[in-house]
């Protein structure tokens, strides 16, 4: 799917699309200004959305929930002025790049991100839950996360990726077990 649409979807500032915008020749580059637009643009058109970190109002990692919970499973590389922490959030994206960025690095990331299949995106989107379930699990008693919002927000996450997969998450869950 994503070769045959090569649609990316930013939302950057406007100085940077411009520059990221000529980079990416052979795509349909397409800047988007806030998160409204974001999640009426990103659908399963989109080769690769490139989301900076400091977009919006909202952290990077909850713009990707919100595109996950429309059942859009294309990557998503965040762009960000820093390495990422240890923190694991970066693991849920495809990729990050650290700005300043030169063509040749985002080129690489759009097209390698881009080859990716939704069943790959999937994969590597419950991963990266069940990960952070299992370390939730391990600091919280579990009386704590029967108690935790965002523990049960996380396990039906975690649900709604297993669903949209149909069964294709199956030996990834077996492999993690």
């Amino acid at each position: 799917m994503a070769s045959q649409t090569r649609r990316v979807v930013a939302a950057v500032a406007a100085d940077r699309a411009d520059e990221y915008g000529g980079w990416l020749e052979g795509y349909a580059f397409e800047q988007v200004t806030d998160e409204p637009e974001l999640l009426a643009a990103a659908d399963e058109s989109t080769a690769v959305v490139l989301l900076d970190r400091t977009f919006a109002d909202e952290p990077a990692e909850r713009l990707l929930d919100r595109i996950r919970e429309r059942g859009i499973d294309r990557p998503v590389v965040r762009l960000a002025a820093d390495a990422p922490d240890a923190d694991g959030i970066a693991v849920r994206f495809t990729d990050t790049l650290v700005r300043p960025l030169d063509a040749s690095t985002l080129v690489a990331a759009v097209d390698a991100a881009a080859a990716l299949s939704d069943r790959e995106v999937q994969k590597q989107e419950y991963v990266s839950l069940a990960a952070t379930q299992a370390a939730m699990e391990l600091d919280l008693s579990p009386a704590e996360c029967a108690s935790s919002e965002q523990y049960e927000r996380l396990t039906d996450r975690i649900s709604a990726v297993r669903d949209r997969a149909d069964g294709s998450l199956d030996d990834v869950g077996d492999q993690l077990a």
